[in-house]
């Protein structure tokens, strides 16, 4: 069950560890009891770096000293895990496959996490799409392609899969720089912008 904090609405934030979804979490943390939450079908333990993003960020948050309420000091979320189905993760991998690309799969298993978050117990639920612009200046982020960063969001599973079912993973999946957040950046100092895949 999320917390509260007093009479702040709960809300929880389908977090991967990357920069947009961070971001996402950090500026509905003034007004929300912020929840980050990362969807796993347990296929791999990618999961476990979105759960070291949020550490990060709540630690360095911790060392900010806050010049006024509602800054980044105030944030301390909690984490939290949410199962989701394997088998719409199979047929996601399916679709890969017959598709010749991972889009339409990836979004399949984003409106599976949402439903399944949504069916808890939370005021709302956040993600971190069209929030990339601000991500560079508050963040400091580890970008690589996507095979060498690591990230809780849903390719690294669907790979997996795709691999195991004998598909070609650089045939399917286009090449294209991932992002993972190790802290925050100090005084918002700004950082090189850049664009990932739009997953957060």
């Amino acid at each position: 069950m999320p917390r509260r904090s007093g009479d702040a609405p709960t809300v929880a934030v389908l977090f991967s560890g990357g920069r947009d979804s961070a971001l996402a979490a950090l500026l509905l943390a003034p007004a929300y009891d912020v929840t980050l939450v990362t969807g796993s079908a347990g296929l791999t333990d990618d999961w476990t770096y979105a759960r070291d993003a949020a550490r990060a960020l709540a630690a360095d948050a911790r060392a900010v000293r806050p010049t006024e309420r509602g800054t980044v000091g105030d944030f301390d979320p909690d984490f939290r895990r949410v199962d989701l189905d394997g088998d719409v993760f199979e047929t996601a991998a399916r679709r890969v496959v017959a598709d010749g690309h991972p889009r339409a799969a990836v979004q399949r298993l984003h409106e599976h996490a949402l439903e399944r978050v949504a069916a808890r117990a939370f005021d709302a639920v956040a993600d971190g799409t069209r929030v990339r612009a601000m991500a560079d200046r508050r963040l400091r982020v580890e970008r690589g392609p996507s095979e060498t960063v690591g990230r809780a969001d849903y390719e690294g599973e669907l790979r997996a899969l795709v691999r195991e079912g004998g598909g070609s993973v650089t045939d399917l999946f286009p090449e294209h720089e991932q992002s993972r957040v190790t802290g925050l950046r100090a005084g918002g100092d700004e950082g090189e912008s850049g664009d990932d895949d739009g997953k957060s």
